[in-house]
């Protein structure tokens, strides 16, 4: 016979479950199982709301509204952009600091939001100073919690237990109640991850050289699997497309084809009568001239790709069997949107990214799916 007891606990469980599956928002999961304790009589409808008028619910609220307004105002950057200039290249320097500033900040906002707006100031620091990101990553997050014993309303939990004691009779706790015991506790987590945790972290040196960067635009190749998009195609001595931009010629509108990159044969003279040809690499905005005996490096499908040839006079090359083909002046990087980003929900086509930017986007990795090349119609979440 099934009680209230084994509805329970089936209800947590498929809770617990379905916190634990990414493809399913947090908020909506819980006030799932919130109406589904109601559906099956569990709850009356007092109990069922009696937690919206809960004085702890609405100061979480709140805190999100003033994480929101750190953003907006701008004073988060700029903690980053003091971090920056303060550290300098010292490890010790930027560890330090990095966790102070991380603490005192989670101490009145989001610990998620701290760590999202740090994350890509840390990341690029660690680039220039060739340490591994997992050196300052893993602090950073451990002293964004230890942030959260700071203050009042640094963390949810010290909410409900200074709720618990006025509900039970006696004073609530001040703002200020956690600071003391918190900052102690803080000072010790520096001081051990640093003597002891830093040990646990040791990783090989990323040194910047021309082949670690050819190793790291490999590794965004097979992880966006851009490969099969990336052909080459030629243009006749006597093309149509001769002098003509690529604004002009409206590829991308018209076929669906992103020129990544011009391939021009320059001739260098040695002597009056000897001259020696050499290819020159140009990244292709949108202003590129399109001269005849260019290689133009395409971003595109297979259809795309026949169907730009059928219409225009150009000839499709391969690219392995041409050492002046390969990608070379094109930097491909991995950026990471912050939830304050004004490009979020918005459609490519519609910002003019790469009349805007110079910047060509050609693949998509959204939250919890997997990368696939970019569309004009696409979404930016």
């Amino acid at each position: 016979m099934i009680t209230d007891m084994h509805l329970v606990f089936f209800i947590l469980i498929v809770t617990t479950i379905c916190f634990l599956v990414p493809r399913f928002r947090s908020d909506l999961v819980a006030l799932t199982s919130l109406l589904a304790l109601f559906l099956t009589g569990l709850l009356t409808p007092q109990e069922t709301f009696a937690g919206f008028a809960n004085s702890v619910v609405i100061m979480i609220a709140a805190l999100f509204v003033v994480g929101e307004g750190v953003f907006q105002t701008g004073l988060a950057d700029r903690a980053g952009n003091v971090l920056v200039k303060y550290t300098g290249t010292s490890e010790f320097r930027m560890t330090f600091f990095m966790m102070i500033l991380v603490a005192v900040l989670s101490g009145f906002m989001s610990n998620t939001g701290t760590v999202a707006i740090l994350l890509p100031v840390i990341v690029s620091l660690c680039r220039k100073m060739s340490i591994s990101p997992g050196r300052l990553l893993i602090p950073m997050a451990f002293a964004s919690s230890m942030g959260g014993t700071l203050t009042l309303i640094g963390t949810a939990p010290n909410l409900i237990g200074s709720e618990s004691l006025i509900n039970y009779g006696y004073e609530g706790l001040s703002f200020f109640s956690f600071t003391a015991i918190g900052s102690i506790s803080l000072l010790i987590g520096i001081a051990y991850l640093w003597f002891v945790g830093r040990r646990m972290l040791e990783k090989p040196v990323v040194k910047n050289s021309d082949n670690s960067k050819k190793v790291d635009d490999d590794d965004l190749i097979r992880q966006y699997n851009i490969s099969p998009y990336i052909h080459c195609v030629e243009v006749p001595e006597d093309s149509n497309s001769f002098n003509k931009t690529l604004k002009d010629l409206q590829w991308t509108s018209k076929y669906g084809v992103t020129v990544l990159e011009a391939v021009k044969k320059i001739s260098k003279k040695r002597f009056q009568m000897l001259s020696k040809n050499y290819f020159k690499h140009f990244t292709a905005g949108a202003n590129c001239v399109v001269e005849n005996g260019d290689t133009l490096i395409v971003y595109c499908d297979n259809e795309s790709l026949n169907k730009l040839v059928k219409n225009t006079d150009l000839n499709i090359i391969d690219c392995n069997s041409h050492k002046e083909s390969y990608l070379e002046r094109a930097q491909l990087a991995e950026v990471i949107l912050t939830p304050q980003s004004q490009l979020i929900n918005q459609k490519i086509k519609d910002i003019n990214f790469r009349d805007k930017y110079n910047l060509t986007i050609i693949a998509i990795k959204h939250q919890y799916g997997k990368a696939r090349r970019s569309s004009d119609d696409e979404k930016l979440l």
